[in-house]
């Protein structure tokens, strides 16, 4: 059985655990919480969730050596996007190297790219991780009572704008849940070739990335709104 919560002050190592430290931490919880704690035997650990990083890069000097996934960039467990965000980065850097076999851009370059377009990426899905356990976790308290205030709505099964269970905001979904690795890698590969400049249409100045997201997500491919940047 895995429990989790805040503790302070926080642990780098595993620690073993009293069983009667785990009643305690859990007392005021729902009965059906308190009945489950009370069947747990010892041995009992505490495994500590670490954060790794923001790291100053993710590659070696030469960039032929690069880190994903909890190597460069471990999280919290609050978002459910530790194993996704490192098949991000697996199917990001993919994308790179296949410009590579292509020959339209250097092993230095892919890495580069990858570097650019997935740590900022990565340090966000580290916060948002984190600040929905801290949400979740808030004691008892005027904080606590405000969250739920602001959650009142879906207990209503209504669609809120915005929402402290990050699980339901909009926005958070969208840039968490509905990102999408090779497309981002397709936008940042087209900036490098572009002499680092975003791909815009040159009449509207619409970028190829704000089109994809803002229309054409829904549009077939006959109908979608078309970039053309001045040659």
């Amino acid at each position: 059985m895995v429990l989790s919560h805040f503790r302070d002050p926080p642990v780098s190592q595993v620690q073993e655990v009293d069983i009667e430290e785990v009643r305690r931490e859990y007392k005021d919880y729902d009965p059906r919480i308190r009945r489950i704690v009370e069947m747990i035997k010892p041995p009992i650990s505490r495994w500590p969730l670490l954060v790794t990083g923001p790291l100053e890069t993710w590659s070696s000097t030469e960039k032929n050596i690069v880190l994903m996934g909890d190597a460069a960039h471990s999280m919290t467990n609050h978002m459910a996007q530790g194993a996704a965000t490192s098949m991000e980065d697996g199917a990001f850097l993919a994308r790179c190297l296949g410009q590579v076999i292509a020959g339209r851009i250097t092993v230095s370059d892919a890495v580069s790219v990858y570097e650019k377009g997935r740590m900022p990426k990565a340090s966000y899905k580290q916060q948002v991780s984190y600040l929905n356990g801290w949400l979740w976790h808030l004691p008892d308290g005027a904080a606590q009572q405000a969250r739920d205030r602001a959650m009142a709505v879906e207990l209503k099964g209504e669609v809120p704008m915005r929402s402290p269970n990050l699980y339901g905001d909009p926005t958070t979904v969208l840039e968490c849940y509905g990102y999408d690795a090779e497309k981002h890698a397709d936008e940042e590969i087209a900036t490098l070739l572009n002499n680092g400049k975003l791909v815009r249409d040159t009449a509207t100045t619409v970028s190829r990335s704000e089109a994809e997201k803002i229309a054409n997500w829904l549009l077939p491919d006959e109908v979608k709104f078309q970039v053309q940047p001045k040659l």
